[in-house]
């Protein structure tokens, strides 16, 4: 939990506090080896703060739902998966979506292929909504190139629905990162996207 205090001199209103909780919890459900449900949230109290100083003015309490899932990973087995609102797994540059992620280790767990697909929540207030579609791939491969020295390259590739489905978005992203211990962490990554729009200004030049 964080308690603000704000004051902003010359405004009549310009004295207020805020607060703000972040929750999570995570619970291992029991009956299957590696399925849990677990969940994330921030909760903001606005109802002390003058409208003109909130987020979203006409709100007196902001909650934000980052997951809400149900996830089988034993760290183990073949099968990873998760039901619910969640960030996808080694999914480079993706968002929180509300639907399904599957997918297939190999390799000792080195290599991950996985696909997903969902609706997009409402990028200011994260409510459900069904304005924005969106399914993908990923592909990862951690790799040990040494003594605490690990490469953890990945991919993600995917389609993503205009809010009015008037068009597709597809979107490629490719991530690595170096890891050494606990001393290094370095990073970089690169982005690729074309929509309908780009497709008919191409053909539009090339007629």
């Amino acid at each position: 939990m964080r308690q603000q205090a704000w004051a902003t001199l010359g405004n009549d209103d310009g004295t207020f506090t805020r607060t703000v909780l972040n929750g999570s919890a995570r619970a291992d459900l029991g009956f299957l080896s590696g399925l849990s449900a677990g969940g994330a949230l921030r909760l903001v109290a606005d109802e002390l703060q003058p409208e003109r100083a909130r987020f979203r003015a006409t709100e007196p309490a902001e909650l934000y739902l980052w997951e809400a899932a149900v996830t089988l990973d034993d760290g183990r087995g073949p099968l990873v998966a998760r039901v619910g609102r969640f960030l996808p797994r080694k999914a480079p540059g993706a968002t929180v979506l509300d639907g399904a992620q599957a997918g297939l280790r190999a390799l000792g767990g080195s290599l991950e292929v996985g696909a997903y697909a969902g609706t997009i929540p409402d990028l200011v207030t994260l409510a459900p909504s069904f304005d924005r579609l969106t399914a993908g791939t990923t592909f990862a491969f951690d790799t040990t190139l040494g003594d605490d020295l690990l490469l953890l390259p990945r991919a993600r590739v995917a389609l993503v629905s205009s809010p009015d489905f008037a068009a597709m978005r597809a979107e490629a992203e490719a991530q690595a990162q170096l890891l050494w211990g606990t001393a290094l962490a370095a990073g970089a990554s690169v982005r690729a996207g074309v929509d309908a729009r780009c497709v008919m200004l191409i053909g539009a030049d090339d007629d």
